[in-house]
């Protein structure tokens, strides 16, 4: 190497570390500073875009409180001046949180629902961005990240669910869930098959039960679950990837539209999601990162690392000896899409690594009610496309307006 390109990669390195510290010092002046597009709340971003917005906290069963945001009417409007339209509860992802339905770029499906007259209820599951509250537990404490995804199932969509009805005098809803809140959806009718009659109609996105094709970069991580849950259960209570304001900074850094760096921050959602290049608009990636992730709890991501490597489509497995204390059974108990007997919908994503179309096929020959089992539009169709993609209305929410519209729609 010569004289003049190591001294270009010397400047390079000096000018990213002052980046690094100019982005810490940063993170500490966010709480305090005025905020911007990088540092809003999902409340704070619905009422930019000229929505009415309002912010409501739910208990569940177990004593978790988790925050739900509400937008009851469209672009300038209010309940006042036009009633809500009929229920529809759209839930997150892991590591993921409300806000990922209120950031797409173009249009967002939270305001398309709104738009169409829907009362929107955007859900969150405990351990995110809006779901670090308990009756008595302590977020900074192990106790209170001793849950699992079963937990999302059997406490966080009831109480939301039962809550949005109370609230609004409706018999039933809308559910429209992504990835993980498809997997709670299934499991939750295994505890309480009468909550299939308060679903009007499940629209799955990238929906997931068994993921024996999962084909993410995560998969190389599978092997070694046990090892990084003893560590995260050392080094962060069992807490994963905690929310920070230092994510959106670095990503404002590192990720901008013109960073020489953004090619490697969209590489790394590829290699995650699936090769999408022209459905993700670079400039989002700051926004994207000041959301994402979210946080959960360790166990969580176990849990999905278990689905993984067994290709079941089961409860959280503690071992042999703790499984029969907790299930009765050396092995956890499976879930059965077969009590499902609500009207759903799958929509899946031709390209996508997290969700894979073959998973989708085996999901929808077990739900004894399914409506319409179809791919995206579109051939690189992939994961984080539901939430983020540029045509992500045109190709996606137009069909998920369509189905609700079949089932009595807003009114």
């Amino acid at each position: 190497m010569t004289n003049l390109s190591l001294s270009v990669v010397r400047w390079t390195l000096t000018l990213y570390l002052l980046a690094m510290l100019m982005a810490c010092a940063e993170c500490y002046r966010a709480p305090q500073a005025k905020r911007n597009k990088l540092y809003q709340t999902v409340p704070e971003i619905i009422a930019a875009h000229g929505y009415p917005v309002e912010v409501h906290h739910v208990q569940t069963a177990d004593g978790y409180i988790l925050e739900m945001h509400r937008i009851p009417g469209g672009r300038g409007g209010s309940p006042a001046t036009s009633p809500p339209g009929r229920p529809v509860l759209v839930l997150h992802g892991i590591q993921d949180s409300s806000a990922g339905w209120v950031i797409n770029p173009r249009k967002s499906l939270g305001f398309v629902l709104a738009d169409e007259g829907y009362d929107v209820w955007l859900g969150n599951n405990r351990g995110n961005t809006y779901g670090r509250a308990h009756v008595t537990l302590n977020p900074n404490k192990r106790r209170f990240w001793e849950f699992t995804l079963d937990s999302f199932s059997k406490y966080d969509n009831p109480a939301m669910i039962d809550y949005i009805l109370e609230t609004t005098g409706y018999d039933d809803l809308y559910y429209i869930g992504f990835s993980s809140s498809t997997i709670s959806f299934w499991a939750m009718m295994n505890y309480y098959p009468a909550y299939n009659d308060k679903v009007r109609l499940m629209v799955a996105l990238g929906p997931v039960a068994t993921m024996k094709y999962f084909r993410s970069i995560v998969r190389i991580f599978v092997p070694f679950r046990k090892a990084i849950q003893k560590m995260s259960a050392i080094f962060s209570h069992n807490e994963s990837f905690r929310h920070k304001p230092l994510y959106g900074v670095l990503g404002k850094i590192f990720c901008s539209k013109h960073s020489p760096t953004v090619p490697l921050c969209a590489l790394g959602m590829f290699m995650l999601a699936g090769w999408d290049p022209k459905q993700l608009d670079k400039a989002s990636l700051p926004v994207i990162f000041s959301h994402v992730p979210a946080g959960t709890g360790s166990l969580v991501m176990e849990q999905v690392s278990q689905y993984i490597a067994s290709g079941r489509f089961q409860r959280y497995d503690y071992g042999k000896k703790q499984n029969l204390v907790r299930y009765g059974q050396r092995r956890p108990p499976e879930y059965f899409p077969e009590k499902v007997t609500a009207p759903v919908v799958l929509i899946w994503g031709p390209n996508d690594k997290m969700a894979d179309k073959r998973d989708a096929a085996l999901l929808a020959a077990r739900l004894p009610n399914l409506v319409r089992s179809e791919p995206v539009n579109w051939r690189l169709w992939q994961h984080l496309d539901f939430m983020w993609g540029i045509d992500a209305n045109r190709l996606v929410y137009s069909r998920v307006i369509h189905y609700m519209e079949q089932f009595g729609g807003a009114r």
